[in-house]
């Protein structure tokens, strides 16, 4: 993703919307599909008691559990690369301490099966570009957000889904009541940190370890509030800060004029009671900017604390969950297809599978989806569920790749 996310969406202002109900945005290059609403939409056109329809529920079943298993295997690596680099972890006594090479050759071979496992989720690595350009958007809050990139020895972003996230915010217009409005954003969105050697930035930052976090519903204007608070500062806007200070600056005048005449009389209490009023007035104000600026903090850590979905190991297993479901419906929707393709007589090449795939999901689930097609030919050939003829692909029948899917599924589980 290489252009700002609300540049991209304005190609496809089109709205489409999920069978659970979830509002995306756009063209989306994932499947917005749980496994149950692609089986409830893969056996709607059958009876109960009609056989398809317990061949394919079978299928779908073998199938999830199949490709849960083998991504367990990418899971264990993953979690094993980590482990080095994970805050969380309880710090071993290491009795060989790795050199600086050693240390940053396990961190490229980390990253590199992470962004694996992340692009089979579907996720996209968000340019650098785009992120800074988030950051320099206003958002609709009072106090904006200043990142300090300096801080980070590696700074990664990834993002899943375009979508349009709902936010409250008071308008003039409707006599500042609060009314609700839409944002481009990401439904998932993953921020890898590590931050450089020797930064003083709390007990709670530990060195040469990797932060990962995984938040949900991410507009592209708020991207800066889900970068770490460590390296981030506060800064109100301009006239707030006028609005602040006025009235200290404002009485100034005043109060030199009392402070001077209550000197000329040389009376302790006038003089104490005019500095006091003017100690007050000015620590007022200060308050007020800072209850203004503890209010938002709060506000900022209370929606955070319900967008935030995993962190750091946790963060590693949600995504291989992520991976595998979308494998699996990649895989289902691409054998489904070539399979009525083939009770009609029909043979599809790779890209009739690829109109054909976006039409089922468009009319059944009113969903708008770029489908992969390459990547889902690319699974069943290694299932051995289709081979090509030419530029054909031909499919097994549902009895024949149930028996190949059991074979590999005892395979693995002996």
């Amino acid at each position: 993703m290489s252009e700002p996310i609300e540049k991209a969406s304005n190609r496809d202002q089109s709205t489409s919307e999920s069978v659970s109900g979830t509002k995306f945005s756009g063209i989306q290059r994932h499947l917005p599909l749980s496994r149950k609403t692609l089986q409830s939409l893969f056996l709607r056109p059958y009876q109960p008691a009609d056989p398809i329809r317990m061949q394919w529920s079978r299928m779908i079943d073998t199938m999830v559990r199949l490709q849960r298993a083998q991504m367990a295997w990418s899971w264990d690596l993953v979690s094993e690369l980590y482990e080095p680099f994970d805050p969380d972890a309880i710090d071993p006594i290491e009795l060989h301490p790795t050199s600086t090479d050693d240390q940053g050759n396990r961190q490229e071979i980390f990253l590199h099966q992470f962004e694996d496992a992340i692009r089979r989720a579907n996720f996209q690595k968000i340019e650098f570009d785009t992120v800074q350009h988030a950051v320099r958007t206003k958002n609709d809050q009072r106090i904006q957000y200043e990142p300090n990139f300096q801080v980070f020895d590696e700074i990664r972003v990834y993002g899943c889904g375009s979508c349009l996230v709902q936010r409250p915010k008071r308008s003039w217009r409707k006599r500042f009541q609060i009314e609700m409005k839409s944002h481009a954003g990401w439904h998932w969105l993953i921020v890898l940190v590590k931050f450089k050697e020797g930064m003083d930035l709390g007990p709670l930052i530990k060195p040469n370890k990797i932060y990962l976090r995984l938040f949900k519903d991410v507009a592209f204007r708020e991207l800066e509030m889900h970068l770490p608070e460590q390296a981030t500062r506060m800064k109100m806007p301009i006239l707030d800060r006028v609005q602040i200070a006025s009235p200290v600056f404002i009485g100034l005048p005043t109060i030199a004029l009392k402070i001077a005449m209550a000197a000329s009389w040389l009376n302790p209490l006038v003089l104490g009671a005019v500095l006091t009023g003017s100690v007050s007035s000015g620590w007022k104000s200060f308050a007020g900017f800072r209850n203004a600026k503890l209010k938002h903090t709060h506000q900022m850590i209370s929606n955070l604390f319900y967008l935030t979905l995993a962190n750091n190991r946790q963060c590693i297993t949600r995504v291989m969950e992520m991976a595998s479901e979308q494998e699996s419906m990649e895989s289902l929707l691409a054998q489904r297809i070539l399979w009525e393709a083939d009770q009609n007589g029909e043979t599809l090449d790779a890209d009739q599978l690829d109109v054909r795939v976006e039409d089922f999901l468009r009319v059944n689930g009113n969903l708008e989806v770029d489908f992969q097609n390459q990547d889902a030919i690319q699974k069943l050939e290694r299932l051995g569920l289709i081979k090509r003829n030419g530029i054909h692909l031909e499919t097994l029948s549902l009895e024949e790749s149930q028996q190949v899917l059991q074979n590999q599924w005892h395979a693995l589980m002996p």
